[in-house]
């Protein structure tokens, strides 16, 4: 019947629009080193340079689903990220804290997401969102990828760079690393991988 039309019809339209909500295409955009000024934090002598749009990524986190990281490969929220030579990849995402729930409630500006890859499946990814800048590291595409803030605490400014680069360029060695879990295929199976920390990946 004609309103039964129009019901489904109406239905069918608020569904694409959640979607479409949580499949944004990109919160990111090419930049320029020449307005930058200084150097990177990060010692690597080989990156791209992304402006983030902050504002509209944390609006747009706050409604990621809540979920175990290896539930992501599930997870309708389609994040688009950066990497290295102008490449773009999708990852479905969740918020999959890593501190315990006393820890997590002391800092809450603290938020950690995991990520699968839907362009390249075998692709995982583990990012945070916090009042120092974004930070991602990307599994499965070629050879470890990490996203960082061009300095310390700024959140528009992000350099992406790959491991070997990082290891090409820099004079330090790592101090020390993070257990990270990414997401999985299967529950039964859950390794952890290292990111080191501000001496070096």
């Amino acid at each position: 019947t004609p309103h039964l039309l129009r019901t489904t019809t109406m239905v069918v339209l608020v569904l694409v629009g959640n979607l479409q909500t949580l499949a944004q295409l990109s919160f990111w955009t090419p930049a320029s080193m020449e307005g930058r000024g200084t150097p990177p934090a990060v010692e690597v002598s080989t990156f791209d340079a992304y402006d983030l749009d902050v504002s509209r990524l944390e609006a747009w986190l706050s409604d990621v689903p809540h979920a175990a990281a290896f539930d992501a490969r599930t997870s309708e929220a389609i994040l688009t990220l950066p990497l290295p030579d102008g490449r773009m990849e999708r990852f479905r995402v969740v918020n999959s804290p890593i501190m315990a729930p006393e820890l997590a409630a002391r800092f809450p500006n603290i938020q950690v997401y995991a990520g699968q890859g839907l362009d390249t499946p075998e692709a995982t990814v583990r990012f945070d969102l916090t009042p120092q800048g974004f930070h991602a590291m990307v599994m499965g595409v070629g050879e470890t990828v990490f996203i960082d803030p061009h300095t310390p605490g700024e959140r528009e400014h992000l350099i992406v760079y790959t491991r070997s680069n990082f290891y090409a360029s820099t004079s330090k060695r790592a101090e020390g690393c993070m257990a990270l879990e990414l997401p999985q295929t299967s529950k039964q199976v859950k390794p952890t991988m290292s990111q080191a920390h501000s001496a070096g990946k």
